[in-house]
């Protein structure tokens, strides 16, 4: 389940390559997260063009708050509005090349009523989004490395569209911090385009 392999050449990276495993995070240790701003970090390496779903809050009754996959054409960063998904969408497959580290930022922000999707420090896809704060509601699940949508019945999640990669330095932040912004304050996370040599 973990990696030598790591962004930064430093500790290790949650390996997910080839199974179905997952972290759920539950009572007591699950965040509700009904804010206005949201910013999710993290690290990426994937060869799979199959659907995946690197993270995801989900519930078992309704629309979750938020989740970033991948659909086997695009990459998505969807943030529900109510009972309506609303999405990010960047059409690449070049990132699924399983060779490099790639950072992705992903941002809710109710102020300015917009969700966007950032990757390696260049933002790749935005979409209006007037939620205002995540999705009030109970039974979410807070899922990394595989979706938590519900099978209809209420005490069984799918587990479907497994990730299939190496997933490392997951940051969630009640604010919104660009990736720039973040890389300046802390120059050892800059993704691999713009790291000093």
């Amino acid at each position: 389940m973990y990696s030598e392999d790591s962004p930064l050449n430093e500790g290790k990276s949650l390996d997910l390559r080839g199974t179905s495993g997952r972290v759920v995070f539950d009572c007591p240790y699950q965040p509700e997260m009904n804010w206005e701003k949201l910013t999710i970090s993290l690290w990426l390496k994937t060869s799979s063009v199959e659907p995946q779903e690197v993270i995801s809050y989900s519930s078992v009754e309704e629309p979750g708050k938020f989740r970033l996959w991948f659909d086997g054409t695009d990459w998505i960063w969807e943030v529900a509005e109510g009972a309506v998904w609303r999405s990010a969408r960047w059409k690449t497959k070049a990132i699924n090349d399983g060779q490099e580290w790639h950072s992705f930022y992903t941002i809710a922000d109710g102020e300015r009523d917009l969700i966007q999707l950032w990757i390696d420090a260049k933002l790749v896809a935005e979409e209006k989004w007037t939620g205002q704060h995540l999705n009030a509601t109970n039974n979410y699940l807070f899922v990394i490395g595989a979706t938590g949508d519900s099978t209809g019945n209420a005490d069984v999640m799918t587990w479907v569209r497994p990730y299939n990669g190496l997933i490392d330095e997951v940051r969630i932040f009640d604010t919104i911090i660009y990736p720039t912004g973040w890389y300046n304050y802390n120059p050892r996370k800059q993704p691999p385009s713009t790291r000093a040599q």
